[in-house]
């Protein structure tokens, strides 16, 4: 969460939304979204179903629904929120939402072996990801309020996050400190393949990249896991609180400008951007916080009268 609104800051208050050529934010952007969704199916016990998976949805469509647009109203970008993929930001939601659905209608097998199991899950994830190829190919358009585009590109991070800790396979990984350190070795590897290649890489090569640093960094969190430092304190509570930083983080970085970033160093950049990147977290979550606390008041209100 804290990497998607660094990048998210560089990009918006330092570039405004046009394309840059920015080595911090062209390194976040290579695994950070991905691990985001990496991470939303690695915490999936059980794929929920029922009213179990209503609420899922409810959780994430409302706030998607109610706070983004109050940031359209904002920003004066209404129609953007409607019928833009990007939703002017909160397009995750609605993917991450598409891909509950996909995964509580599709992917449920109560099968005891494990190897069967597994090799089921495996194909029909497979036949998930080329019907949302198939999809964005027929269906793709400039005005794609789906985000055709998202389904099939961040399909392989969510499910492969499910598919891990469903089947214990993060074990391969974690307690492992030669494989970590090769793991970052290969990540860095392909990332200086990545910036020296004169076109556009393949979404293969994307893919490659992706998982390394996830690989490499889903190690790395093992090796701090049962650290109880303040600053591990604070990461978890950063992490309980993810929803509410990403709906209300917009709000903030809506009306900075850093264009005076532009001109000074990267370690300039980075320090800048790291502690506005903490302010904006902490400031997200007081919001949240105080929008929780004002609809209890009205529920409990309600049920007094």
């Amino acid at each position: 969460m804290l990497l998607v609104i660094m990048g998210h800051t560089i990009y918006f208050c330092m570039y405004h939304e046009k394309p840059a050529n920015d080595p911090v934010l062209n390194i976040i952007c290579t695994f950070h979204v991905p691990l985001f969704f990496f991470l939303s199916g690695f915490v999936i016990k059980q794929p929920p179903v029922g009213l179990k998976l209503l609420h899922k949805v409810r959780r994430f469509m409302i706030p998607m629904l109610v706070v983004g647009f109050l940031n359209a109203l904002l920003i004066g970008k209404v129609s953007d929120f409607f019928l833009t993929s990007g939703h002017n930001g909160y397009w995750y939601l609605l993917t991450l939402t598409i891909f509950y659905l996909l995964l509580s209608l599709f992917l449920i097998n109560r099968l005891k072996k494990r190897i069967y199991s597994f090799l089921i899950d495996v194909i029909m994830a497979g036949l998930l990801w080329l019907v949302l190829i198939k999809v964005f190919k027929l269906f793709n358009q400039p005005c794609d309020p789906f985000n055709l585009g998202s389904l099939y590109s961040f399909w392989p991070y969510f499910i492969a996050g499910y598919l891990i800790r469903k089947f214990g396979f993060e074990k391969f990984i974690i307690d492992k400190p030669w494989l970590t350190v090769i793991l970052l070795f290969c990540y860095l590897m392909l990332l200086l393949a990545y910036y020296s290649h004169l076109n556009e890489p393949s979404i293969y090569v994307q893919y490659a990249i992706a998982f390394t640093a996830i690989a490499a960094l889903l190690a790395l969190f093992h090796h701090f896991e049962e650290s109880h430092t303040f600053f591990d304190r604070q990461l978890s509570f950063i992490g309980n609180n993810t929803l509410d930083i990403y709906v209300y983080h917009y709000f903030f970085i809506r009306f900075i400008s850093l264009d005076f970033l532009k001109s000074q160093s990267l370690i300039v950049e980075l320090l800048v951007t790291i502690s506005l990147t903490i302010l904006i977290a902490y400031g997200s979550m007081g919001i949240g916080h105080l929008v929780q606390r004002g609809l209890s008041l009205i529920t409990n209100r309600n049920h007094i009268n």
